[in-house]
């Protein structure tokens, strides 16, 4: 079995490797991290023709490799819909219509899968993620089946927390303070379903306070993130004006931004399908009577139908993906809208804004960065 993981150019790549005594061979561009190798290698530990739930495996390769060697119902899991598409492309290049491609809150499943495989890579996720993620996984496979976790980085902490969940863990291909493959089975039910959801207030000046609610994974977890603080207080909105939160994560701004001023309408966007839940949620909660709530990693192509666009982009990506929101910005806002970027340092995005709208004023606030930006007539 050859699988090939591409760009998300569809460019193929030269890094080859191969697994499983040369029986899978996998070609990706910048190498297969060890997490990921180790997860392929571990499938030598599964039965044929067993249910297998495949989760923090964002190429898809070690489903491929599950699916093609053991003639596996393989299920991938995934929180957002970016590595959703990034997963169905390598499926698609491979011709694999065998392996389902699940983008939800939540596993659904209860008792149902024989072994599940989890991808934990330094800095991908929180431990509470994690927590939350081994939680579901325990319930998910049924009495007697395995979870095993590879992690590429110091290993310590996610033993410790099989233990605590599973009240075994076994470790595998091991170094020292690094790598290595963990292997828990299930031999007992939980005691006790732990919640992992918070709620806490948003205090804005001048405006009531709003109730928000968030789940690990959702931008940013139990706390309202000061960038988002200051935007919120920065952002200028009037009365009829249709708002875009492009990567709105809880919807923090733009339910703060619709309690600012009467009859507005605001679209909350984010590729996270549980930042678009937890966002319909808080909506509802406080009571806001226009909007609707989207889920995309594209932006939104709707030309010119905003009057205000908010955008806190995340950091990671090389500005890749404020680029993308400050172009979605420019592309949907009318003549004579307004644009309102946050960044700790906005040096890059108050450059780029300017370039694309041909303005860009910067105020700071709150120890961050807001970059205002008017779009101009076409």
């Amino acid at each position: 079995m050859n699988i090939s993981i591409t760009d998300n150019r569809r460019a193929l790549v030269v890094t080859e490797e191969s697994f499983l005594g040369d029986q899978c061979f996998v070609t990706s561009r910048s190498g297969i991290n060890i997490a990921e190798a180790l997860l392929i290698e571990a499938i030598a530990r599964l039965p044929d023709n067993c249910r297998l739930l495949v989760c923090g495996n964002r190429t898809g390769a070690a489903a491929m490799a599950a699916q093609g060697l053991l003639g596996a119902e393989v299920v991938v899991h995934t929180l957002d819909c970016y590595h959703q598409r990034k997963v169905k492309t390598n499926l698609e290049r491979n011709n694999n219509t065998a392996v389902t491609v699940l983008c939800a809150p939540d596993i659904p499943e209860r008792d149902y899968f024989d072994a599940a495989l989890l991808q934990v890579s330094k800095g991908a996720m929180s431990n509470e993620l994690l927590q939350d993620s081994l939680q579901q996984i325990h319930l998910a496979v049924k009495p007697g089946g395995k979870c095993l976790i590879a992690v590429d980085s110091d290993h310590a902490w996610q033993q410790q927390q099989l233990k605590k969940l599973f009240g075994n863990c076994s470790v595998h291909a091991a170094r020292r303070n690094g790598p290595a493959l963990l292997v828990a089975t299930r031999d007992k039910p939980l005691k006790k379903i732990k919640k992992f959801d918070a709620e806490f207030d948003m205090m804005t000046p001048g405006r009531e306070a709003i109730r928000l609610r968030t789940l690990p994974g959702v931008f940013s977890h139990r706390r309202v993130d000061a960038g988002a603080q200051a935007l919120a207080e920065v952002a200028e909105v009037r009365a009829g004006d249709r708002i875009l939160d492009l990567g709105c994560g809880c919807g923090v701004v733009g339910i703060s931004l619709a309690a600012a001023a009467a009859d507005v309408h605001v679209t909350f966007v984010d590729s996270h399908v549980r930042a678009t839940m937890v966002t319909e949620l808080n909506c509802k909660a406080n009571a806001l009577a226009d909007y609707r709530v989207l889920q995309s990693d594209q932006g939104l192509d709707e030309k010119g139908q905003f009057s205000v666009f908010v955008a806190n982009p995340p950091y990671f990506s090389n500005h890749k993906i404020s680029e993308l929101f400050i172009r979605t910005g420019c592309h949907v806002l009318q003549p004579g809208g307004h644009a309102w970027v946050v960044a700790k340092t906005a040096k890059w995005h108050r450059q780029f804004m300017a370039e694309t709208f041909g303005n860009a004023e910067l105020i700071r606030r709150r120890g961050y960065e807001i970059v205002k930006a008017v779009k101009g007539q076409q």
